[in-house]
This record gives C-alpha cells, structure tokens and sequence, in this order.
C-alpha cells in the first residue's frame, strides 16, 4: 500500500492506493501532484547509467618532460 500527501500552505491533498511497483508510485504522486499545482504533472522514471569514463590503451609514462623543471 502507498500514501502520498501534498502539504502547500493551508491546503492538503492525500491518496492511497494498493500499487507496490515503481510505475503505480510515479502515476500516484503524478495524481496527488496535479491536483495540488491544479495543472497536470508529468514525472519521468530516469534509469541510473554508468557514467564513468573508460580510457584503454593509454600507459602512464615513467618519464616525463615537464617544461621549467
């Protein structure tokens, strides 16, 4: 079971539903979000990726030339 409340000033906005997926938590506070606002919400479910930076091939080098030294 899942109960969002929205709380702005004085006004609040609560709903239950039996959705235990991530999908009917989304559509829930979609629901709960456009009736506070009183226009309709859109939220998007964004996946985590892999964002790290892979660099193949290139060797530290031992020797360096470093201009002023």
């Amino acid at each position: 079971m899942m109960e969002l409340k929205f709380t702005l000033n004085n006004i609040s906005v609560s709903i239950k539903t039996d959705g235990e997926t991530i999908d009917e938590g989304v559509d829930l506070a979609q629901t709960v979000l456009s009736w506070g606002f009183e226009q309709p919400v859109e939220l998007y479910i964004v996946s985590e990726e892999d964002d790290n930076i892979y660099c193949e091939g290139i060797e530290p080098s031992e020797e360096r030339e470093i201009e002023g030294l």
